[in-house]
């Protein structure tokens, strides 16, 4: 037990070691040079209709954000992965020079003009000049080639001055005929072509030893070569060494190409001469003079021209040429090994006696292992194969041949050439027989077939079908143990056993949901891991087990791989594993302590680029892979998939509110003195009417802008991040009043996301939803309702004092008729009894009529003034919720309580109805009884109408008008179904 664990234990510093090993390594690979894989990289081409400006390019350089910039013949262009901006100089100004500065500024010369880019207030890019400063008699200066920015200033050099910018601009050289200036590290050089070579130091210049030799001669760079050594470049006469002691040529076997070259531009990066040429594309050498690459038309350029070099901080580089914009993905996994569709789609590869073969839908296609990889200009030479044409399924080294399957028959290369071993249609792949080495076994579009070794003369002849089994065989395994199993389509894996002979299959097992295997909708597929059998399935990996017969499903694996199918596989070294899967390509490596990793190479470029079911790969080491796809074959070398993973840039590019810009995409830091690309802790506060934002956002990561995606979020607004997609502006209309944070983040091709980048916005209130508005509303709100208040509370005290003396009246008048009455009732005994009792019912019903009119009234009015106050309180408390100012809110808390409080909630009609029924009989209950549709507001006035009220009358009761009250009357009828002749309140009186 101890033993085990002290060998984990080691073992896990040994792994340990290994990664920090290969870490330092790849930093120290990436540090000091630049790994070319063989082949072309995907070159971009700009055109002029890209960024709609100028066709010529003359100068680049990028920003510490990874904005891109370029001399343009119509002023400087900017790209930013998204969006082309030009930037004009004066008008009609060619700009020739452009370098961003290390304080954010961007440097600009042109004809007879330099300056600079400066934000504007709003954020957007704008050019200042320098040179509107200088006298008059300096203006006619010529064209500025090159900019150069030191510790003691701005170098701008022209045709026939040399200019210097420190706070002020002076004229330090003026020449005829200056060529362009040089920087290597502190040094600046200058190459006039009447003197020679010059070096300038601060406001002086004077001759480099040996440096007359470059009279009339044009010196297009001086780059670092070593410590001591600097690198002359010239157009035409070749390059040399600058030492202490003085100049030689530097002449190796590719002097002659370099000088006939000529050359434009030259720039020094990771230990490499990139030279620009105006015939030959771009040329990129060695420190030993070797040519390395050479990019020319045929590779993918626009043009042979370049005028502009720039590699930046992705490793990747930028040309300026006379016809438009390349970039060369020149750290890029993947490069094509053949002009994409030159030789048809590629189906397999292999490596045979130092050839490299390619298998197409075309035929076969082959070069040497050392021209491939020594191949330095455009694509390597593969030659095809005269007598293999059509359809190639599989090329197979077994033993020391080369078996090939094709749509025509099966073939082998030897050492004695190409031979035909069977007319047979369709060989999809070659496997030896365990224990038997000299015989071969080959799937089908139609069965089983085999190929034996002849003992006579060495050589593969075709054998014989196997018998008792037919249909395409293309998935199939062979253990060591010779168990041989194939996949069956949807039907299943089967398990076959042949004769000792190979005849002819004597049992076929077949496994599939009767055996553990899921339900598959399409082809299973089989695969081994340390000769065991393994099938993927859609569901996940199943493992087959020999005691039970069956298959298990195997949760390592699954959890490991996916559940997603295997499609194609290669195994690689000790156990590890190339796979496709989902059209992507993994790697399953095995440890040291035996564990297993999964890398996923997200290669988007090539994903909608594969043949599907048909992926393929040929792994010829761990840095070298060939990849069929439908253009031909591509190499990829994994090494550089972590050298590529860096994390992108976001930046927030523009915000515009309504037509108006808010932010530009820069702004100056006045505090550092640097202009920058975003500063997050900005907070831009906003009127109501621009609240209707619009956001641009980019990245800088170049590599693949196509699939750069981003996701944003506008905290306040959106419930969560919205998903990863290509859209790159975003727009949000209307928004309320408040604060909100929008934020954004890009991913690259390779799934690496950015920082986010945000920005604060405070949106205010409209004038009329501010705090001062809401006092103004709160002040009239409580003014009306005191108001109405007082009102309705006249109203009823007049209405009281007028029903009172009516009823006054009516009981004067009542008792002045009975005392009348009651003389001419005396004159007779008898008649008097029997009027006096008949007058004192009158009387009785009467003083009903009226306690009852009484009480209705009143009630009514009670109901009416609650209603009243009801929505008075309502509205108070809808006030109150929206209300900022919390001693205002508690003021109208307060009057809301108050006038709740005075309310009679009891139901007065209620009251009434209980009382009317009392003295009419039940006579309310009885008409709902008889009339069930009638409403409440139908049920009050006939019981009105019952007690002989008027229109009037009933309309100053309900506060509404006498027409509204004769509509009722005109409803109540037509409910209870009246005949026009009939008097309603007759009907009613005499109802029940």
């Amino acid at each position: 037990m101890l033993i085990s664990l002290a060998i984990n234990f080691v073992l896990n510093i040994i792994k340990k070691v290994l990664i920090l090993a290969t870490i330092w390594l790849t930093f120290i690979f990436n540090t000091f040079s630049q790994n070319f894989n063989i082949g072309i990289p995907s070159i971009v081409n700009y055109t002029r209709n890209d960024y709609n400006e100028a066709a010529q390019n003359w100068s680049i350089t990028q920003d510490s954000s990874g904005v891109m910039y370029f001399a343009n013949d119509w002023g400087v262009l900017e790209f930013d992965g998204i969006s082309w901006n030009k930037y004009g100089l004066k008008r009609g100004v060619i700009a020739r020079s452009v370098l961003a500065g290390k304080n954010g500024v961007i440097w600009v010369g042109g004809a007879n003009e330099f300056g600079y880019l400066f934000p504007k207030q709003n954020g957007k890019l704008s050019y200042r000049s320098l040179s509107d400063s200088l006298d008059d008699n300096l203006e006619n200066f010529g064209g500025v080639w090159s900019i150069i920015e030191t510790t003691n200033g701005v170098y701008f050099q022209s045709k026939k001055s040399i200019f210097l910018y420190n706070d002020s601009v002076k004229q330090i050289y003026k020449s005829d005929d200056l060529n362009r200036a040089c920087q290597v590290k502190d040094e600046i050089f200058v190459n006039e072509e009447q003197q020679g070579l010059l070096k300038l130091n601060k406001d002086s210049i004077k001759l480099v030893k040996g440096g007359e030799q470059f009279k009339n001669k044009n010196v297009v760079a001086i780059l670092p070569y070593d410590k001591e050594l600097k690198v002359i470049v010239t157009a035409l006469h070749g390059l040399y060494l600058l030492r202490k002691n003085g100049i030689v040529a530097w002449n190796n076997a590719n002097s002659d190409l370099i000088k006939s070259s000529n050359i434009y531009t030259a720039i020094k990066h990771s230990g490499y001469i990139f030279l620009g040429t105006t015939s030959k594309g771009l040329i990129i050498i060695d420190t030993k003079g070797n040519v390395i690459k050479n990019y020319t038309i045929q590779g993918g350029l626009q043009s042979n021209s370049v005028s502009a070099i720039y590699v930046d901080k992705n490793q990747n580089c930028w040309l300026g040429l006379q016809n438009g914009i390349d970039y060369i993905k020149l750290n890029s996994a993947v490069t094509n090994i053949v002009a994409p569709g030159s030789i048809g789609s590629g189906y397999t590869s292999s490596i045979f006696k130092e050839n490299y073969y390619l298998g197409t839908n075309q035929g076969v296609y082959t070069i040497s292992k050392k021209e491939l990889f020594n191949n330095s200009t455009d694509y390597p030479g593969f030659k095809k194969v005269p007598s293999l044409i059509g359809q190639v399924w599989k090329l197979q080294v077994i033993d020391e041949d080369l078996f090939v399957g094709t749509h025509n028959g099966a073939y082998t290369f030897s050492e004695r050439g190409l031979r035909k071993l069977s007319n047979i249609h369709g060989f999809w792949w070659f496997k030896k027989i365990t224990h038997n080495p000299d015989v071969v076994i080959s799937g089908t579009y139609d069965g089983l077939h085999l190929f034996k070794r002849s003992k006579d003369d060495g050589l593969w002849y075709y054998s014989h079908r196997v018998k008792n089994i037919e249909g395409s065989i293309r998935f199939a395994e062979i253990l060591t143990n010779g168990d041989f199993w194939f996949s069956g389509g949807r039907q299943g894996v089967f398990n076959i056993t042949f004769t000792d002979s190979y005849d002819s299959i004597i049992a076929v097992e077949k496994y599939n949901t009767d055996k553990g295997l899921p339900q598959e909708e399409f082809n299973y597929h089989p695969l081994t891991f340390n000769d065991e059998l393994y099938v993927s399935t859609s569901s996940g990996i199943y493992k087959f087990n020999r005691k039970k017969n069956i298959f298990d499903y195997d949760r390592v694996y699954t959890n490991l791989l996916g559940e997603s199918k295997i499609i194609n596989h290669q195994y690689y070294g000790d156990n590890n594993m190339f796979f496709f899967q989902d059209q992507e390509l993994n790697v399953l490596n095995t440890n040291l302590d035996g564990s297993k990793d999964l890398i996923h190479f997200g290669l988007n470029e090539l994903k909608r680029n594969y043949i599907s079911s048909f992926e393929n790969l040929f792994a010829l080491d761990n840095s070298n892979l060939f990849i069929g796809n439908q253009d031909g074959f591509v190499h990829f070398n994994p090494k550089k998939i972590n050298e590529n993973s860096k994390n992108p840039i976001v930046l927030i590019r523009e915000i515009w509110h309504g037509d108006s810009i808010l932010y530009g995409g820069d702004y100056y830091d006045i505090d550092k003195k640097k202009i920058l690309k975003w500063r997050p802790e900005f907070t831009y506060e906003l009127p109501f009417s621009n609240n209707s934002i619009h956001f641009k956002f980019a990245t800088t990561d170049f590599s693949n802008v196509a699939n750069n995606k981003f996701s944003y979020y506008l905290e306040g607004f959106d419930d969560d991040w919205e998903p990863f997609s290509k859209i790159s502006e975003k727009e949000y209309t209307y928004l309320l009043e408040g604060t909100y944070v929008f934020r954004v983040k890009a991913m690259n091709e390779l799934g690496a996301e950015s920082e986010e980048a945000f920005v604060k916005l405070i949106i205010n209130p409209p004038w009329y939803r501010s705090g001062f508005a809401y006092a103004i509303y709160l002040i009239a709100f409580v003014g009306l309702t005191f108001l109405v208040f007082k009102m309705n509370s006249k109203r009823l005290e007049e209405e009281k004092g007028r029903e009172a003396k009516r009823l006054e009246q009516e009981l004067f008048k009542t008792q002045e008729d009975q005392r009348i009455k009651t003389l001419k009732v005396n004159e007779q005994l008898m008649r008097m009894k029997n009027e006096k009792l008949r007058l004192d019912n009158k009387l009785r019903q009467s003083k009903i009529d009226n306690q009852t009119k009484e009480m209705a009234a009143v009630a009514l009015q009670l109901t009416n003034r609650n209603e009243i106050l009801l929505k008075v309180k309502q509205k108070l408390e809808s006030v109150s919720k929206n209300m900022v100012h919390a001693q205002s809110k508690d003021q109208i808390d307060k009057l809301a309580k108050r006038i709740g409080a005075e309310m009679n909630i009891i139901n007065d009609w209620k009251k009434f109805e209980l009382n009317f029924d009392q003295v009419h009989e039940d006579f309310l209950k009885k008409l709902r009884t008889k009339y069930p549709s009638l409403t409440p507001k139908e049920v009050r006035l006939a019981a009105y109408l019952r007690m002989n009220m008027s229109s009037k009358e009933i309309a100053l009761l309900q506060n509404v008008t006498s027409r509204s009250v004769e509509v009722s009357r005109y409803r109540l009828r037509k409910k209870m179904d009246l005949d026009r002749s009939i008097n309603l309140v007759d009907y009613l009186s005499k109802l029940f």
